[in-house]
């Protein structure tokens, strides 16, 4: 589950809903199976295992939607340079990386910050979500997303939006699980080819907040 930046052409839904009356405006979620993880900022010396959740991820998840040639361009070589590029430059200043760390050590991690796409009338954006696949279906990308969405809130980048591939059904079936609405549509240009891309926003309400370490 990620979002891609890109050359883009965005279209805008009309947005009309609101919390139904008396209904809470947190969803609170049953973490009971990840008791034994811990959502924390990352640090420079988990780069080596970023780049693995991040290559392992993205294959999972793209590999029936991308190119050959698009899924090649994301190894292990270049995931470990992007993230050692995040940390010598100060990405930390400038986004809210954070983890999901526990037994079986870092198993996904969550990037938020100010929003690309302000003119949705968004503050704040999940960049990227991505859960190792071998812990799916243990609620880590509950605990994920519910932290990157707090981190937002206490910066005041709220309301929120992550952008996820439209064929990516996996992911959006998850986002709106999570009460995430869809608002817009547009499109991303990875490698050789032009992808379809949703945009899912938490205005009203925010999942149930995880303790950040």
């Amino acid at each position: 589950m990620a979002t891609l930046a890109g050359d883009e052409q965005v279209e805008v839904c009309e947005l009309r809903w609101a919390t139904p009356a008396g209904e809470s405006l947190l969803v609170q979620i049953d973490d009971a199976a990840l008791t034994n993880y811990r959502i924390r900022l990352a640090q420079p010396s988990d780069v080596a295992a970023l780049a693995r959740v991040h290559v392992a991820s993205w294959h999972h998840a793209y590999g029936q939607i991308m190119s050959a040639s698009s899924l090649a361009n994301t190894n292990l070589a270049r995931s470990v340079s992007r993230f050692r590029g995040y940390f010598w430059h100060g990405g930390q200043d400038l986004s809210l990386l954070h983890v999901l760390d526990g037994e079986d050590g870092v198993v996904g991690y969550v990037n938020s910050g100010l929003s690309n796409s302000r003119e949705l009338g968004v503050r704040g954006e999940v960049y990227e979500l991505y859960l190792h696949p071998d812990v799916h279906g243990r609620g880590g990308g509950r605990k994920l997303l519910s932290a990157g969405l707090w981190a937002l809130s206490g910066r005041r980048l709220v309301p929120a939006v992550v952008w996820v591939l439209a064929e990516n059904h996996p992911a959006r079936r998850f986002y709106e699980r999570m009460r995430g609405r869809e608002i817009a549509h547009g499109e991303v240009n990875v490698g050789d080819q032009v992808l379809a891309k949703v945009a899912y926003a938490w205005i009203d309400y925010l999942p149930w907040p995880e303790w950040i370490d």
